[in-house]
């Protein structure tokens, strides 16, 4: 019975790690012998604790390229809650410029990439970047967290942000979120489950949170205790979210 219990508690550690890393592909669930609710070990009473919010380094530190996107999470067609994922953005010389992409799970995530670093590559001199440095650097975009694998679009804000942080050096501004689809004109236009993304910011520790403008009637949707919490900017362009998130002068990268 102790040998049996031990494996399941083992099992179960390395289940809750994949869980956390790839939501989209291993849901929380218990491993444990027939009849057994829950484990006995200390730290395997929560099923998927998820990093607790003091401890996210991005709710402290302001740091180039790394901004959090806020995605929802579906079953059978509909949206079931929301969930954050991590963008990690760097920017380094090579041959010439490029865009590679990893940790994606879909095309239309990938997709998504790509027309937020086409916009950018339109519009860098309305962000501030460099022409002969944009021409220069490989720009590599890292996603961790993906919860939903055809959630996409609405990441695109975000991926703007962090593409121009890690071009011009701003830092991101601790605590941030964002979420919204972007156009090839600069405007930041509407997205689904607002009130399930605000509420995944808000647990995740994220104290100001990016939407689109036309999505602020939303926001009644929330709880008052969620929203006391957090502080909502709705946004028309790229531009107003860039002035709000980024630090105003060059920071150090990561």
């Amino acid at each position: 019975h102790e040998l049996v219990t031990l494996a399941s508690e083992m099992r179960q550690r390395v289940h809750n790690q994949l869980a956390e890393m790839s939501p989209g592909e291993f849901k929380p669930r218990l491993i444990a012998p027939v009849g057994v609710s829950e484990h006995s070990a200390r730290d395997l009473k929560v099923s998927s604790r998820g990093v607790i919010p003091q401890e996210d380094p991005l709710n402290r530190e302001a740091v180039v390229g790394a901004v959090t996107g806020l995605g929802v999470l579906t079953r059978d067609g509909a949206v079931v809650g929301g969930d954050i994922i991590l963008i990690q953005v760097s920017a380094f010389t090579g041959k010439y410029a490029q865009l590679n992409v990893t940790g994606l799970h879909g095309q239309v995530l990938k997709d998504s990439v790509q027309t937020a670093y086409n916009i950018v590559r339109s519009r860098f001199r309305d962000f501030g970047i460099n022409e002969k440095l944009l021409r220069e650097r490989v720009v590599a975009v890292h996603l961790t967290r993906i919860a939903e694998p055809k959630e996409g679009p609405s990441a695109g804000l975000a991926f703007v942000i962090g593409i121009v942080s890690a071009l011009t050096g701003r830092a991101v501004k601790p605590a941030c979120a964002a979420t919204g689809e972007v156009s090839l004109f600069g405007e930041v236009t509407g997205v689904g489950g607002i009130p399930f993304k605000i509420k995944a910011a808000v647990k995740a520790g994220r104290k100001l949170v990016l939407i689109p403008a036309e999505n602020a009637r939303e926001v009644s949707h929330v709880p008052d205790e969620v929203l006391s919490q957090v502080e909502l900017v709705p946004v028309r362009t790229i531009q107003e979210a860039l002035l709000r998130v980024l630090e105003s002068s060059m920071g150090q990268h990561s």
